[in-house]
């Protein structure tokens, strides 16, 4: 059964008896009843339609007429708020008429009649800033607002509501009383509204030249936009600027577009020229960088302005002047830079197809070893990574190899490659030795070819990883990372016999390697085609407009170290006389040389000489000052050339697989260290083996020692060990054969190593 809706009685005066009419206060919807028993416990028991309630206490009835009275009484107090709080809402409604009315004459600037002016100020401090915030005008208003400002300015709680007073109103004539109340900002706007903005040009620029008011910098830097943007197309606008004080004028410079820079030359020149003689010493350094960086993209270094420029500004200048000069010199040593000469043994091995197979195992007739099937199979795959090199580079190649399968030709015997159908090609294959990765000691088959006609073949020079079979076929399975199979360069044995004799003196004799067993990594170079992008870009560093001697000096600061002395090498420029004059004598001597004998382009083998033949003679010469051999390097490779770049193993641009330059460099500097304890200088005579092994002797009957090599020696089931490079001093001498022992292997020479009791030390 639904609950009634409860009434509350604030008093009850009726009694209760039997048979009194009653209403059930909990449950109204009940209806009337009658009480029927009263217990002498007071609860009592009532009977109405429906329902019968039993020993309920009394104060859960009320009798009929009670309940009608407090029913109407309720009504009517009902009815009184009801009234009460439309008259609230109807004066709240009149109030915010009224209010709504205040702001809009307010805000038009009408004038407000008495009752208005007690609604606002009746208000609070911060209702009545916002309703002068919004005011058209204050003109009339300045009777109240005055104090009202004191008396916000008092309290931090209406900061923000200040600060929007100040921002929304507009300065104005009328705003003057505002003055001592007003924030340093304000004020300026309120003076530049009334006491500047009517003034004419020449006025202007004697208020902003004087600065009585101080007005800010920024303020000053506004007025100065507003003068040149307005004025500076005027007829009297230079002869009033001439007028203005020297920091004005010189605002005004910092101001203008760079295309009116011709107008004011003179005044730039001479405003630079007494600030550079500190003529102007309270004129702020700020102003002459304000001014450089405003017009220095318009100044060339043929201006009259440039010589009065900063150094840096100068330098950027000339930088952006000789922009594509800089561009070709960094391009240089980065040419060819999306290719290499290396193949990913992966790639290459996996390629190999039957033919290949069949071809290694003919090679390797009358051994059933598949260590030597192996090192033929290696052999065949240095041949096709000779191929494909050539191919990219636009040959027409034939794989002249595997003609000894088809027949179609005996032109195998002679050549393994021909190229463009004339240029015989012979390849040799190394395999890395176990303990060097930037050396060989023998080519996998060692005989040179030569054609039928007697004339040297092409030889090219490959370097391979040393695998097995096992490995070859299944890279994966190496314990070890495989390094990718690289192209080293080509050379004929015509070529290397004339550089044994260039470089061959009564010092130094270079022995002819050609009827030996391998050729040594330095007489190897990459073909003329591979530096076409080189000698292109070097002609255009030839060619282009380049910075003269002083102009040099500016770009790198007089730095010698910071110069590019390789690039310039490498391109063939002429070095500027402050780079030479701050080389030491030696390192002079030796770029005449670099620069003669590196034409048209350096070789590898050239350079390779060039300083092993520099340090013999510094060994042998008298004390040298600030002589060292790694200072070769900062003639020959860029100074800050990352290990990942190609230009890291290039010296003067000029490919070096085997960074071979770099690692001669470094064992020189050792030789150099130790030369006093070695006594280096005793020896009268050197030789450079076949093979690339460098000794000495004291006199032309004594015996030859050896100070630097290789090791030429063997590890049972690895291969060659190839330790490079052993250095004199480094490592120690054998007593009986005067060579190097090896510090990997404890080899030292076949003599040696075949006495008992002598092998291995």
């Amino acid at each position: 059964m639904p609950r009634s809706p409860h009434i509350s009685f604030t008093e009850y005066s009726d009694p209760i008896e039997v048979g009194t009419f009653v209403r059930h206060l909990g449950r109204l919807d009940v209806g009337e009843g009658r009480i029927t028993k009263i217990y002498p416990d007071g609860n009592c028991d009532a009977e109405f339609a429906g329902c019968t309630f039993s020993w309920i206490p009394p104060g859960c009835f009320c009798s009929v007429e009670e309940f009608n009275r407090e029913r109407m009484r309720q009504e009517e107090q009902a009815r009184v708020e009801f009234e009460q709080a439309r008259a609230r809402e109807a004066q709240i409604a009149r109030e915010k008429a009224a209010r709504q009315e205040l702001v809009r004459k307010t805000r038009s600037g009408r004038q407000l009649n008495d009752e208005e002016w007690v609604l606002l100020r009746g208000l609070s401090v911060r209702d009545q800033l916002g309703i002068f915030t919004s005011a058209k005008s204050v003109e009339h208003l300045m009777d109240d607002l005055v104090p009202l400002l004191r008396k916000a300015s008092a309290d931090s709680s209406l900061d923000d509501a200040l600060a929007a007073f100040w921002k929304a109103r507009a300065p104005a004539t009328e705003c003057l009383a505002l003055m001592p109340l007003a924030p340093s900002w304000w004020k300026e706007r309120l003076w530049r509204v009334v006491h500047y903005a009517h003034l004419p040009l020449q006025r202007k620029l004697q208020v902003l030249s004087d600065n009585a008011f101080q007005i800010s910098d920024g303020l000053r830097r506004e007025l100065i936009q507003e003068v040149v943007e307005n004025h500076v197309d005027d007829v009297s606008f230079d002869e009033a600027l001439a007028q203005a004080s020297i920091a004005i004028q010189l605002e005004v410079l910092v101001t203008i577009d760079s295309d009116l820079m011709p107008r004011f030359m003179d005044l730039s020149l001479q405003l630079l020229i007494d600030a550079a003689s500190a003529n102007l010493r309270n004129l702020s350094p700020d102003l002459i960088d304000q001014f450089w960086t405003r017009h220095e993209a318009s100044v060339s270094k043929n201006s009259q302005l440039f010589s009065l420029a900063p150094l840096h500004i100068q330098r950027r200048i000339l930088r952006r002047h000789f922009h594509d000069h800089l561009m070709w010199l960094n391009r240089l040593f980065r040419h060819n830079s999306a290719t290499s000469g290396d193949w990913h043994s992966a790639v290459v091995y996996g390629e190999l197809d039957d033919d290949d197979r069949k071809l290694a195992k003919l090679w390797s007739t009358g051994s059933d070893s598949s260590h030597e099937f192996a090192r033929m199979l290696s052999a065949r795959a240095a041949e096709k990574v000779a191929a494909w090199f050539y191919i990219h580079l636009g040959f027409e190649t034939v794989d002249v190899a595997k003609h000894q399968l088809s027949g179609k030709s005996d032109h195998w015997k002679t050549h393994d490659l021909l190229l463009n159908g004339s240029q015989p090609v012979d390849v040799k294959n190394a395999r890395l030795p176990v303990n060097s990765k930037a050396f060989y000691v023998e080519h996998t088959i060692p005989r040179f070819k030569r054609n039928r006609r007697g004339r040297d073949v092409t030889i090219v020079a490959v370097v391979s990883p040393y695998l097995s079979l096992t490995y070859m076929e299944d890279l994966e399975s190496a314990p070890f990372q495989v390094s990718d199979v690289r192209y080293l360069g080509e050379t004929n044995l015509e070529r290397v016999s004339r550089l044994c004799a260039m470089f061959s003196s009564s010092s130094l004799t270079v022995q002819d390697p050609t009827d030996g067993a391998f050729l040594p990594p330095w007489y190897f170079d990459f073909p003329d085609a591979w530096y076409r992008q080189f000698e292109s870009i070097s002609a255009q560093l030839r060619e282009t407009d380049s910075p003269v001697e002083n102009e040099t000096r500016l770009l790198y600061g007089g730095d010698i170290h910071a110069f590019p002395i390789p690039t310039y090498l490498a391109a063939q420029i002429a070095l500027p006389n402050w780079v030479l004059e701050g080389m030491t004598p030696w390192m002079r001597v030796l770029v005449r040389k670099i620069q003669s004998v590196c034409t048209p382009r350096p070789k590898l083998a050239h350079l390779f000489f060039l300083l092993l033949t520099d340090f013999l003679s510094k060994i042998q010469g008298n004390h040298i000052d600030f002589y060292e051999p790694t200072a070769y390097l900062r003639l020959l490779f860029e100074e800050h050339a990352s290990p990942q770049s190609p230009s890291s193993r290039r010296p003067l641009g000029i490919e070096d697989p085997l960074d071979t330059i770099r690692t001669l460099c470094e064992s020189l500097q050792q030789l150099w260290i130790a030369r006093e304890h070695l006594d280096l200088g005793r020896f009268a005579q050197y030789r450079l083996s076949g093979g690339g092994i460098l000794q000495g002797r004291v006199r032309q009957d004594s015996s030859w020692e050896t100070v630097l090599a290789y090791c030429g020696g063997r590890i049972d089931g690895k291969g060659r060990c190839g330790c490079a490079p052993l250095i004199l001093g480094v490592e120690s001498q054998c007593p009986s054969c005067r060579k190097l022992i090896c510090r990997c292997c404890g080899y030292c020479s076949e003599s040696c190593a075949a006495l008992p009791g002598e092998a291995g030390h």
